[in-house]
């Protein structure tokens, strides 16, 4: 096995916020040193908002969250950012306050405790951004989610805390905002393992139950989203599944990849609609912002650090929301973690994965993505690309027979040797806006992919 692990994972445990006491970023220069939060902040300024639109503006939890599926809600956008601090966010509100979003949510300080500032730093900068929202765009709604007291704090930590929260609530309605109390909806659920895994470094299904029933009221939409977990044992099950069983402390499938089928599983049935299948580069994606103004849900059931087997544990989530479109883009991390194994043992997992894809969503259509190569800009990535054209041409020759259609996405986004190109990428793997909306752009020429109807009278060019 390949000592070098699955580099998504590696990218979310180095922003965990408050686990083991690490630092989350060293300095405040901003966004473009940490290639996750640089790339999600490039996607964001790409992808600007529409008059009227309800923003989740904040860290860890904000960003970890399907706020559009959670109320069924089309004007919510996500701009959250994992690892993100109250310190920080004045350099991203320009985008935000341009566009005069009916509401903003704001939800950080943690991160920003984590690394040794004081409550009234924190409240400072909070303050800050609600008098800049409230300046430029006196009509928006306002609104402050409180800090949540995490058990892996230290004591010290747990008190700024709490004053950073009183501060904050006695601030409220003068300041411009109002004050929504988190931290006692999830405390004890965290804190007894019900709401999350990892201490509350994930909310879990029930975690964003209880989140989304608390904001329902100002955000204006029922919350839809019912945890799932203990009506079918879920997560027992994939934790038996994977690879015929293993340590959940040791190996595979990671937190995240708990966190993420729990909130998945939480989320309503939708029908009918198109979802994007696969590992961090579809997680890490806004796809209803990407292909904005479709009449129809784009569901993002991305996993960073998945494989293909992870991808098919999962299919029964994937089925039960009926789609008529599935997009798979999988496998970068079969050939990353296991060097030794042969491409055709890679290629055969995939063509069965779509096989159980096709019996599990019998009247869906089934799109089977190019893998996307890598730039070695790390030495890691050396060794894929080839691998990866070899799996790409023998998916194609395939695609009749398994029923599917090919599309390469991996062309637009190669350079003159193949590699992934310099401005498509933020570390060699994953994508900036550039790169996402080159695949994007593939997907929307390409006898127009995701229009609703029967694609099979239609061919693929």
């Amino acid at each position: 096995m390949k000592k070098y692990f699955i580099i998504a994972m590696a990218v979310l445990a180095t922003l965990a916020s408050c686990n083991g006491g690490g630092n989350i970023v060293s300095t405040a220069e901003t966004y473009e040193k940490v290639p996750y939060m640089g790339g999600r902040l490039d996607l964001f300024n790409q992808c600007p908002l529409a008059y009227g639109d309800i923003v989740m503006l904040g860290d860890d939890w904000i960003d970890q969250g399907e706020w559009r599926e959670f109320y069924d809600n089309g004007k919510i956008r996500n701009r959250g950012i994992l690892g993100d601090k109250a310190a920080w966010l004045p350099a991203r509100l320009d985008s935000i306050v341009a566009k005069k979003p009916a509401k903003v949510f704001v939800s950080a300080g943690l991160n920003d405790i984590c690394e040794g500032a004081v409550a009234k730093e924190v409240a400072d900068n909070l303050n800050h951004v609600f008098s800049r929202i409230a300046r430029v765009t006196p009509k928006t709604e306002c609104y402050y989610i409180n800090t949540v007291a995490l058990p892996s704090l230290t004591d010290a930590q747990k008190a700024e805390v709490a004053a950073l929260n009183e501060m904050m609530e006695k601030a409220a309605g003068k300041g411009g905002f109002t004050y929504i109390d988190l931290n006692s909806a999830l405390e004890g659920g965290i804190a007894d393992g019900t709401c999350s895994w990892n201490g509350g470094r994930y909310l879990n299904g029930a975690g964003f139950e209880a989140y989304a029933k608390l904001l329902a009221d100002h955000i204006g939409s029922e919350a839809l989203n019912r945890a799932a977990d203990k009506e079918n044992g879920a997560i027992d099950k994939y934790l038996e599944g994977w690879y015929g069983g293993c340590d959940p402390a040791t190996c595979y499938p990671s937190d995240y990849y708990l966190h993420r089928v729990s909130v998945f599983r939480s989320l309503p049935i939708k029908g009918n609609g198109v979802i994007m299948l696969g590992d961090s580069l579809t997680d890490y994606a806004e796809w209803n912002d990407l292909f904005n103004g479709f009449n129809f849900p784009i569901l993002n059931r991305g996993i960073a650090g998945d494989m293909i087997e992870g991808a098919e544990l999962r299919l029964d989530e994937v089925a039960a929301q009926k789609p008529n479109k599935i997009f798979l883009l999988i496998g970068c991390n079969n050939l990353l973690k296991y060097t030794e194994v042969e491409d055709v043992e890679v290629f055969q997992k995939l063509f069965d994965l779509v096989k159980k894809v096709h019996e599990a969503c019998p009247k869906a259509t089934v799109y089977v993505q190019s893998i996307l190569p890598l730039n070695p800009m790390d030495p890691a990535f050396k060794t894929v690309n080839p691998s990866a054209e070899r799996i790409n041409k023998a998916l194609k020759e395939a695609a009749k027979i398994g029923n599917y259609y090919f599309v390469d996405v991996a062309t637009p986004l190669k350079d003159e040797n193949g590699d992934l190109r310099l401005e498509c990428t933020t570390d060699g793997c994953h994508l900036n806006a550039t790169g996402y909306f080159t695949w994007a752009t593939e997907l929307l020429q390409l006898s127009r992919l995701l229009v609703i109807g029967n694609p099979y009278e239609q061919e693929i060019k």
